[in-house]
């Protein structure tokens, strides 16, 4: 894999974990993951339980949802670095959230970022499989 993709792996790496990151707990930014909490429970959760079915039912739905939304960009940033399908496992998540700002009306500005980053997978994916972690050198024989 190319120096170029490596460093769209890493800066996509380190975009995925801290917003996985804010959604899961309030060590780094506790602002932030308060109007994590807020939006998904005003706004996201309420969108999405109409794709849910029956899961929107359960107690806390709002809270569990924004768990998985975190943890999935979290295991996306690890996947990011270490697996060739790094790409491939955030892609979706990106997607969903870009097309979650662009319906709910959100600011110009949040639909414009996810929309970036959604471009950024997309050119990643395009540079090819790999991961960005330190390839060992096959000896010749």
């Amino acid at each position: 894999m190319g120096f170029f993709a490596n460093i769209i792996s890493l800066a996509l790496a380190a975009v995925f974990l801290l917003a996985g990151v804010t959604k899961l707990s309030p060590v780094i930014n506790p602002d932030l993951t308060q109007m994590h909490t807020e939006n998904f429970q005003n706004r996201y959760a309420p969108y999405w339980s109409q794709f849910a079915g029956p899961l929107a039912e359960m107690p806390n739905f709002a809270e569990r949802f924004q768990f998985l939304v975190g943890l999935v960009e979290v295991l996306g940033a690890a996947m990011m670095l270490f697996t060739p399908f790094g790409p491939l496992a955030v892609l979706p998540i990106i997607v969903c959230a870009t097309v979650t700002h662009v319906v709910l009306e959100d600011p110009v500005e949040m639909s414009a970022v996810a929309g970036t980053i959604a471009l950024l997978v997309v050119i990643r994916l395009a540079l090819g499989y790999g991961s960005a972690a330190p390839q060992r050198k096959r000896k010749q024989a």
